[in-house]
């Protein structure tokens, strides 16, 4: 103690300050990393329950999942169409609440994007173009998306996928590694990742780098995967659209 009545000289106050941001810079991305492994948790409880609902629909339905298209048009019923049904209407009957379907890292939708294509060419989307409107509001909301080349059907005039499969969820072939649902990748990521073909090319400039997603299993199992290893499978086991989130 000062027994002089003195205070902090300013030397010693500095040296104060630069612990403190010594032990902030610590700490801050430590409690970063905290709350975003929270958040993982949550959305991996969140596939694990939706895996439940695909269960029950498929226990009550002589065993066959939900179609990823209208058998009628072949219209997406995940993806960029406005209109029902939708797979979640298929499954809410066998959920309390529709919380599970968003997970906590999805703030909402990017708009006027950038996306930097592979031979190093910039391309912007403005949010005013039809394709690019937010899929988000289209789709409801949620975070997850479904594989939907599962219950694929033919379907008049050849518009169609090609069938992957459309038997029982207890005779999907590999179902270790058929995805069921996944995060699409854009709320959490520097890149614009989609499973699907088409989007594999493109990195937006606007995203965060994580560059890994959850997927939920037909064999009930969910877990992360980076997004390297995603591209090294056949896209007919993760087949699916998905929305531009942040």
């Amino acid at each position: 103690m000062r027994k002089d009545g003195r205070g902090f000289t300013l030397i010693e106050l500095l040296v104060v300050i630069a612990i403190i941001a010594i032990l902030a810079a610590i700490l801050f991305p430590v409690f970063a990393a905290a709350r975003e492994n929270g958040r993982k948790a949550v959305c991996f409880a969140n596939l694990k329950q939706i895996g439940l609902q695909f269960r029950m629909y498929a226990d009550d339905n002589r065993g066959f999942m939900p179609f990823g298209q209208d058998p009628s048009d072949g219209m997406f019923w995940n993806s960029m169409s406005p209109r029902p049904p939708l797979i979640w209407d298929a499954l809410m009957p066998y959920a309390k609440t529709a919380a599970h379907w968003r997970c906590r890292s999805d703030k909402g939708y990017f708009t006027n994007l950038t996306f930097v294509l592979t031979d190093g060419r910039q391309m912007s989307v403005p949010n005013d173009i039809p394709y690019f409107k937010p899929l988000w509001r289209y789709h409801g909301g949620g975070s997850y998306w479904f594989n939907t080349r599962l219950g694929v059907v033919n379907v008049p005039g050849g518009r169609k996928r090609n069938v992957v499969y459309t038997g029982k969820l207890d005779s999907i072939p590999e179902p270790s590694r058929m995805t069921v649902m996944y995060e699409p990748g854009y709320f959490h990521s520097s890149e614009a990742f989609s499973i699907a073909q088409s989007q594999r090319t493109l990195t937006s400039t606007q995203y965060r780098q994580v560059a890994r997603s959850m997927a939920l299993f037909a064999d009930g199992h969910a877990r992360e995967m980076p997004y390297a290893e995603w591209r090294t499978w056949s896209y007919e086991y993760t087949d699916t659209i998905c929305g531009p989130y942040q």
